[in-house]
């Protein structure tokens, strides 16, 4: 949810997807695999507990996971992504 509304609202804040970056959970569904790529590709995901390949995609997100992904949004350069 946070990537479409990101998109959204402040279209250009992250970089494309790299093929390096895939989710984490492969392609576990056509829409929401790839949106879980540029969150990875962007550092959205970046010193999330429990991230890797073993990650529950579909398990809902804590409350300390969330705010972890809005810090790292807060410190991407809307220009750069990065």
């Amino acid at each position: 949810m946070l990537v479409r509304a990101v998109q959204k609202l402040r279209p250009g804040v992250f970089l494309p997807a790299q093929p390096m970056f895939g989710s984490p959970g492969g392609d576990f569904d056509p829409t929401h695999a790839p949106n879980m790529a540029l969150a990875a590709g962007n550092g959205l995901l970046a010193a999330m507990v429990g991230y890797g390949n073993q990650w529950a995609v579909w398990a809902p997100m804590s409350r300390g996971q969330v705010a972890e992904m809005l810090w790292n949004l807060s410190g991407l350069d809307p220009v750069s992504g990065g």
